[in-house]
């Protein structure tokens, strides 16, 4: 059977993340669906941005575990200090770019604080001598892997998870600086369709995912906005007959975040 087309991968995953459940695949029929009591066993477990592979990569496959959160901390320091002591032509900053963020987002205070320090000092893209270039297609690619994780068709053990929801605000930050991440479809709806209606959302990140949007509808293309724009505007008009009526009517802090929200789909609809 032929491959999906983006179009067709895009509206899959936004029925998936939007709560919608999709039609049977292409070459797949009803008939031909496993049943619910055949399902495949559950993923082996890692952290976000990481598959069960890329850990066992990292640790060995014999290591013992690590004794503290303590230990855990120093190891991720001596990783960003390796990162620091390498030389731009051995380890190109656009190299390094992921790593960065992800320490930037850290749990612990030490390794957020040096991640974010090294991140300022070797990625530069606000200047008129970037370090990183945020329009070079290998790097949109890896900011949009970075947020939404591997697709299905990656095997479980290898297949890595979506970003932690911090790391996804800064990935969305980078997003809305690039006019190619805002040609990236169907990854742009992808993004856009995870931030708001995917596991764990909050108004933060849906403020986030509609500036997105916002970004993808003033940059796109027309090729690119005549595959998006069906879509993303399903979106908006889900999110203001539903999701946010309710929560305004709440009234407290969460009303205003939702004015702001609704602020943000007119301007994507206008």
């Amino acid at each position: 059977a032929p491959a999906p087309s983006p179009a067709e991968q895009a509206a899959r995953a936004v029925a998936n993340v939007a709560g919608v459940a999709p039609g049977p695949a292409a070459n797949q029929s009803p008939a031909n669906q496993s049943p619910a009591n055949n399902q495949p066993p559950p993923a082996p477990s890692a952290p976000p941005g990481m598959s069960p592979a890329s850990v066992e990569r990292v640790l060995g496959p014999n290591a013992p575990p690590i004794a503290d959160l303590a230990d855990l901390a120093a190891r991720k320091l001596a990783l960003l200090e390796f990162f620091h002591r390498a030389k731009d032509e051995t380890l190109p900053p656009a190299e390094v770019l992921t790593h960065y963020l992800v320490a930037a987002c850290d749990a612990d205070h030490e390794v957020a604080k040096r991640g974010e320090e090294l991140l300022r000092r070797r990625c530069v893209w606000d200047t008129n001598r970037p370090t990183v270039n945020l329009e070079d297609p290998a790097i949109v690619s890896k900011l949009y892997r970075a947020f939404l994780g591997d697709p299905e068709s990656v095997p479980v053990e290898s297949r890595a998870n979506p970003a932690s929801p911090a790391l996804k605000l800064r990935l969305i930050a980078l997003m809305c600086r690039s006019v190619a991440a805002a040609n990236a479809f169907p990854h742009t709806v992808q993004a856009i369709f995870t931030g708001l209606y995917g596991a764990g959302t909050n108004l933060r990140m849906k403020a986030a995912a509609m500036e997105l949007a916002v970004w993808v509808l003033r940059h796109a293309t027309d090729s690119q906005l005549a595959q998006a724009a069906p879509l993303l505007f399903s979106g908006m008009i889900k999110l203001l007959d539903g999701e946010t009526k309710g929560a305004a009517a709440s009234g407290g802090i969460a009303a205003g975040g939702v004015a702001s929200l609704r602020g943000f789909c007119y301007q994507a609809l206008g």
